[in-house]
């Protein structure tokens, strides 16, 4: 069931969010190759643009992150919660918001949260979905057969 919906999410999204991330990946990109030549001279740009492809791999590293942690988040907040509409806006609440409104203290606090927040609800979901299912009988009566 979930390797299913695995199947539906990447099918579904995963043209955009590639499209998605490598464009600010190259946006990014551009944006430190721009600063930095202005500030370092056309010569010297390239050297100081290695830091900034960390910025970069950064960046891709995190928005992976958070589209794990959207997809494992969102499909354990679906199968669990009393009002299922709810759980896109819970998910994103966790996921996206809370972590940007404290990446102005600390920009690794959203990283951390991600990766925490993918294995707790991975093995949740991986190991509790049947009982989960069996336990709510409204949920079986709602899926096709």
């Amino acid at each position: 069931m979930v390797s299913a919906q695995w199947t539906s999410l990447r099918s579904t999204f995963g043209p955009p969010l590639l499209v998605a991330a490598l464009g600010s990946g190259l946006a990014v990109g551009l944006g430190v190759w721009i600063h930095n030549s202005r500030r370092y001279g056309r010569y010297d740009a390239f050297g100081a643009s290695v830091f900034g492809l960390l910025g970069v791999g950064g960046v891709l590293l995190i928005q992976a992150l958070d589209f794990l942690g959207i997809a494992w988040l969102g499909m354990w907040l679906a199968l669990t919660m009393k009002k299922p509409q709810l759980a896109v806006g819970a998910t994103l609440l966790y996921v996206v918001v809370l972590p940007w409104l404290t990446f102005c203290y600390a920009w690794f606090v959203g990283f951390i949260l991600d990766i925490i927040l993918i294995a707790v609800f991975a093995s949740k979901l991986n190991s509790d979905v049947r009982q989960t299912l069996t336990s709510r009988p409204q949920l079986l009566a709602a899926t096709p057969k």
